[in-house]
């Protein structure tokens, strides 16, 4: 009996102490969380523009008349065997799937345009070599050519283009090497070569055929793309805008040479309307585009603008066209609510495939392929109940934490509003550890997955800021330049622009005071340059100091400058290594510079 007992009580003190371990452990697990975002009453997320998909797109939208505009580059060079672009537009076929064809016009054929006419090659011009690539499909390094050097108003002489060096092999994939002679003839400082100029006329020719297709889209009412709904969605007419808004560049740069100032600006301005567009969906992607679409027409519109006296009423209409774009631009804050759609719809496929790494979700070649990982990843979803993550109360979560991105995407960037980013993002940076995320935060699966997809947020609310800076300070910069020919002189104050070469004076979108004008002592440039320049993404007026012009990355230089000239290759070397950014978390981190000023 005394062994009974003694056994029974032995039993009653492990029990008590199983009893013990598992309040210490459910006290943390459920009474010691916290939540990690708190709801915002009344804040939108969802979007104010209708939500649209393809199929409720007409034949007249002017997401359609675009894909068709692709599709008849796609077709003329699929029909043509020396066509260099293939890789830029292939696909549109694949995604319209019908076959599209351009009626023929009655009547004789059109004479082909005198900057398409030169001499027959002669023979052996080309040696022995089989044609080569000039150019890559993306057409940077026309581009920077015809920055460089204005295009020839006459074929150049005949030269043969060297052959470039075979590709590299993996071993050497990460070893740098000296460029080969066909890289020297390519690069910016080259002189044009026969070559060179004979492809770009010949992809002009064929680009030049959805001009009028592009234009009925751009000019269709309510433009609207089709709402993005899921991370894995391919929209890839992004892409090939991208591609036609280069080529309308380099189109820009041919009218210079020809002295069709007004069909040069003509084109700027359809890289700007293009790149506008593609926005209208909601996908992130299309917005880097489209700051990459308003860096070419502004490098080729400031470029065209001080090489000639252009008369000033065509730069003050093509000053216009650049403030009517930033005026249509669509705000931040509408791609904050239309990036919150996918996501919606990405969660309950987190929890469905038990994936921890998101990134498996957006590519399924990431998908883990080993067992034990996928026995580990289905673990932690079966247990993450009792964390508190559900797919509903994530969802929950994600979307408060949306309508705190609501509100600070409806407010004008700014330093204050950069440290209002800080506060809500810095509980991501740094991460907080497994254990802590567990043990100390309610529904941990969503504050990973929060972070995972929120944690640039304030840096697009920048770089779409400086994109509207770049607009405004161009068609500033245009309507000097009007003023600078029409008076042999700079005005005295910027207000003098109004109303003769500007309906109005903007304001910097970084501040909301005026620009920045410098007329002489612009740093790192001559004496008699000028510049106008915004505070950039430091929100502080450094007096337009800066690096690089036309720079559409808030963070990279101190102010972003506009200037009447170039910076000097030794300037440039010699900048700081420096992210002007004036948050404190992580990824805004500073270096020193590299040699002194």
């Amino acid at each position: 009996m005394d062994q009974k007992r003694r056994k029974w009580r032995r039993w009653r003190k492990r029990a008590i102490w199983c009893a013990m371990v598992m309040v210490v452990v459910a006290v943390p697990l459920f009474g010691l969380r916290t939540r990690w975002i708190t709801p915002l009453p009344g804040v939108r997320v969802e979007m104010t523009r209708p939500h649209v998909t393809e199929a409720d797109l007409g034949p007249e939208s002017a997401y359609r008349l675009l894909l068709v505009a692709f599709a008849e580059i796609a077709k003329a060079e699929a029909a043509d065997p020396d066509a260099n672009v293939k890789e830029c537009f292939s696909g549109v076929l694949e995604k319209l799937g019908i076959s599209v064809t351009r009626p023929e016009a009655p009547g004789e054929p059109a004479q082909e345009p005198a900057f398409l006419s030169f001499p027959e090659p002669e023979e052996g011009m080309w040696g022995s070599q089989d044609p080569v690539r000039v150019w890559r499909g993306s057409w940077v390094d026309a581009l920077a050519k015809s920055r460089r050097h204005p295009w020839p108003t006459s074929p150049p002489p005949p030269a043969p283009l060297p052959l470039p060096r075979p590709e590299p092999s993996s071993s050497d994939l990460f070893t740098e090497r000296e460029p080969d002679a066909h890289d020297l003839a390519i690069a910016a400082e080259a002189p044009w070569t026969l070559e060179q100029y004979k492809e770009i006329c010949h992809g002009l020719a064929l680009i030049r055929t959805a001009l009028p297709l592009l234009d009925r889209a751009l000019a269709a009412p309510a433009p609207q793309m089709p709402t993005v709904e899921s991370f894995l969605q391919d929209e890839p007419q992004a892409r090939w805008a991208t591609h036609l808004s280069r080529w309308l560049a380099v189109s820009a740069y041919i009218h210079e040479a020809e002295g069709d100032f007004p069909a040069a600006f003509q084109d700027i301005e359809l890289v700007l309307r293009t790149g506008a567009l593609i926005t209208r969906g909601g996908y992130w992607p299309a917005y880097m585009n489209n700051l990459g679409c308003c860096s070419q027409a502004t490098m080729a519109a400031r470029t065209i603008a001080m090489r000639h006296s252009i008369p000033p009423e065509t730069l003050s209409k093509a000053a216009e066209s650049f403030l009517r774009v930033a005026d249509a631009a669509e705000p931040y804050v509408e791609f904050v609510r239309a990036d919150f759609v996918p996501l919606r719809n990405l969660i309950p496929q987190y929890y469905q495939r038990s994936v921890l790494d998101v990134n498996a979700l957006c590519d399924p070649s990431f998908l883990p392929r080993k067992l034990g990982m996928r026995f580990v990843n289905r673990l932690v979803f079966l247990a993450a109940p009792l964390a508190g993550s559900t797919s509903s109360r994530t969802l929950r979560n994600v979307e408060s934490l949306c309508q705190h991105m609501v509100v600070l995407a409806e407010k004008p960037y700014s330093a204050a509003v950069q440290e209002e980013y800080d506060a809500l993002l810095g509980v991501w940076c740094p991460k907080r550890s497994v254990a802590t995320q567990i043990l100390g935060t309610w529904d941990p699966l969503g504050y990973y997955l929060a972070g995972w997809t929120h944690h640039g947020d304030d840096r697009m609310h920048a770089s779409i800021t400086a994109h509207l800076a770049q607009l405004r300070g161009m068609a500033l910069f245009l309507a000097l330049r009007a003023y600078e020919i029409d008076h042999g002189r700079l005005p005295d104050r910027l207000d003098e622009l109004a109303p003769a070469y500007l309906s109005r004076v903007p304001v910097d979108p970084f501040s909301g005071k005026p620009f920045g004008y410098l007329r002489s002592g612009v740093p790192g440039l001559p004496a008699e340059a000028w510049a106008i320049y915004s505070v950039g993404g430091n929100c502080a007026d450094d007096g337009g100091t800066a690096y690089h012009p036309c720079s559409i990355s808030p963070f990279s230089d101190p102010d972003l400058v506009i200037p009447s000239q170039n910076y000097s290759q030794v300037w440039t070397d010699n900048m700081p290594r420096h992210e002007w950014h004036t948050g404190g978390r992580p990824w805004s981190r500073s270096g020193e510079p590299k040699s002194s000023l």
